[in-house]
């Protein structure tokens, strides 16, 4: 039994900042789970910082939903709650009908969110227990544009700190002036947005090999600056960790973390997400951002929840748009020329999706986070009993079809 004993902790006072605290495991939600590599000054640095941002005092009550293996919970929400000497209110599990009430019976001022639990939010029917409460800030990351106008009229929330950061990364940025739907500004010593390939998968270089700064409003790759200063910890694979590594970028030797995200910023450094590598895909060579899309869809009335992935068809370059949604009450044939209506007011035509299946939920993950690779298997051929709309150019509507015929493949 002895040699089964767990390890004895070592006292505070013999660890040091830059020693190991945590393993961290990615979502896996482009790729198998990896271990990022958490050093205790990450956990110091980033309660001081977060706890900062929306001002937190002993007189606040952070309010956490989230599961503690996520970065948001376990880097974030909880050393603010211990830097700042707020109170922690840790949740059982996320629930949309019973969270503000449970913020109301906790005296809850400020929570953390990620991805969509402010959607989930929004979707529930108004009720009274929605402005009972003292919540007036909220913190995390992932919040979409088109729901940020709603958080005030509808909650009374008037701080939103949105932040950009990655669990193994080096590209941390804060809101810190409540911008809507900025994520933070691009701090220039320590990241850049550097032109990308959608169709080779890969940064643009010019002739002697140097990446190109991309322009206000041009989407590109962020990157993090590897130094002293501004260390990349890196996953507990030390392949992995490399593999993440972009040299040569701006001048010989110099290295740079890839976060896999494409971003852009506008005349004043204000930067917004566009889209994760891997997502993004090209249709009439054009690029097509799945998070563009989705936020559209967010936007029409009818549409609870979306996500958007590429599919391939025969015939065509590329991959086609294919949106599945999880809709409110019934969607006939004046729904599918209504929602073809929105869409072609909301975005580039090339950009619409092209398949539209009508699902009962959307399978996320601990962290609300879409699992898209099953969805992206079935692409438009393998969809069962789910009703599939298809996108038609002629009519601008879509028709419900399943499956499509040779014709409107070709069509689309």
């Amino acid at each position: 039994a002895r040699e089964h004993s767990p390890a004895p902790i070592p006292h505070a006072e013999h660890l040091r900042l830059g020693e190991l605290a945590a393993y961290i495991f990615t979502s896996g939600t482009t790729g198998l789970p990896k271990p990022a590599l958490v050093k205790h000054h990450r956990l110091w640095r980033g309660g001081l910082v977060f706890g900062g941002l929306i001002q937190m005092t002993a007189a606040d009550a952070l309010y956490c939903c989230l599961p503690l293996y996520h970065a948001n919970a376990s880097l974030i929400a909880t050393p603010a709650a211990i830097t700042h000497r707020a109170r922690l209110v840790l949740a059982r599990r996320f629930s949309a009908r019973r969270f503000w009430d449970e913020c109301s019976e906790t005296g809850t001022t400020c929570f953390i969110y990620v991805g969509e639990l402010v959607r989930y939010l929004l979707n529930q029917r108004p009720h009274a227990a929605e402005r009972g409460h003292a919540v007036t800030k909220i913190l995390g990351n992932g919040l979409a544009a088109d729901l940020w106008p709603q958080l005030e009229p509808r909650f009374g929330i008037t701080r939103v700190a949105e932040y950009y950061a990655a669990t193994e990364g080096n590209a941390e940025t804060l809101n810190l002036f409540n911008r809507e739907a900025s994520m933070g500004p691009l701090l220039p010593w320590k990241m850049a947005v550097v032109a990308w390939d959608a169709e080779s998968q890969d940064i643009v270089r010019d002739a002697r090999g140097r990446a190109q700064r991309v322009k206000a409003g041009e989407p590109g790759l962020l990157v993090g600056k590897i130094s002293e200063r501004n260390d990349y910890a890196g996953y507990a694979d030390p392949r992995a960790s490399q593999k993440k590594v972009l040299r040569d970028l701006f001048k010989a030797g110099d290295a740079w973390f890839d976060t896999g995200d494409l971003v852009a910023h506008d005349r004043l450094l204000h930067l917004r997400f566009v889209d994760r590598l891997g997502d993004t895909f090209r249709w009439k060579s054009e690029n097509v951002s799945t998070h563009e899309v989705e936020a559209a869809l967010g936007r029409f009335a009818k549409l609870r929840e979306a996500c958007v992935y590429g599919v391939e068809v025969p015939g065509h370059e590329g991959r086609a748009g294919m949106a599945a949604v999880v809709v409110e009450g019934d969607f006939d044939t004046r729904d599918g020329a209504a929602l073809f209506t929105h869409l072609e007011a909301e975005l580039p035509r090339y950009a619409l999706p092209r398949f539209v299946r009508l699902v009962d939920s959307l399978e996320v993950t601990g962290t609300f986070k879409h699992r898209k690779q099953e969805l992206k298997r079935e692409g438009w051929r393998e969809v069962g009993e789910d009703p599939m709309w298809v996108w038609d150019g002629e009519t601008g509507a879509y028709q419900r079809q399943s499956p499509p015929s040779r014709e409107q493949l070709e069509r689309l």
